[in-house]
């Protein structure tokens, strides 16, 4: 059973406030169905909905994309913080935070996590690569080919090396570089590029939001 099959309202007079559910809403408002079952909580019960959506994220087996979507719930309904929401769930706020960025995957990236056609490890990955386009691309060869997360960490890495200009090409990295880097994108999950230069150089790590900046902060502490 899903995290939440039947949305959830409370009611204000004639009126019929979403506490929970929207995208299902929508989606069934979209396929034009007049009735949708929800369940009917009192105003005063919406704050045990809250500590009942946390008990069964840390009961049930979750798929990661309805615990990321659990999650977003808590920040949007409920105004809680991650590292309120980590506390309660008895994880890490850097956990969360990678949680919540499984929403910014593409839908049918997301579905096909929920599904078991890619791993939580696949898609760190994916959300290191720049642009739904290519995500896409990458992730339906991942399908069709059954690629390893190694794997695909390393097409990554070999496509930022294939970018070098041709006169810097005979500085190519080591090998060692090379595997160094796939594991710093696949701890990080963002975009890792190791520019090494005789015995000193530099590690250039990408984020794309505060929110982002502070999960990688909290990674590498």
């Amino acid at each position: 059973m899903g995290l939440i099959q039947p949305i959830i309202v409370r009611q204000e007079g004639d009126t019929y406030i979403l506490v929970a559910g929207e995208r299902r809403l929508r989606a069934s408002k979209l396929a034009g169905i007049k009735k949708i079952k929800s369940i009917i909580i009192d105003t005063h019960e919406e704050k045990y909905f809250s500590i009942a959506l946390i008990e069964n994220i840390q009961r049930s087996d979750l798929d990661p994309i309805e615990e990321a979507k659990a999650y977003k719930l808590l920040i949007s309904k409920f105004k809680l913080k991650q590292q309120n929401i980590a506390s309660k769930v008895g994880k890490d706020r850097a956990t969360i935070a990678n949680s919540l960025r499984l929403l910014n995957l593409p839908d049918s990236i997301q579905e096909g996590l929920s599904k078991g056609k890619i791993s939580t490890g696949h898609a760190k990955v994916l959300l290191s690569v720049q642009g739904a386009a290519k995500q896409k691309a990458l992730y339906n060869e991942i399908v069709a080919k059954s690629l390893s997360v190694r794997a695909v960490e390393k097409m990554i890495s070999d496509e930022i090396n294939n970018k070098v200009p041709s006169k810097n090409k005979r500085n190519s990295k080591h090998a060692h570089i090379k595997k160094m880097e796939e594991k710093l994108i696949s701890k990080l999950g963002t975009k890792v590029e190791i520019k090494h230069s005789g015995n000193r150089g530099k590690i250039e790590i990408s984020y794309y939001s505060l929110d982002d900046f502070e999960r990688i902060m909290d990674l590498i502490k």
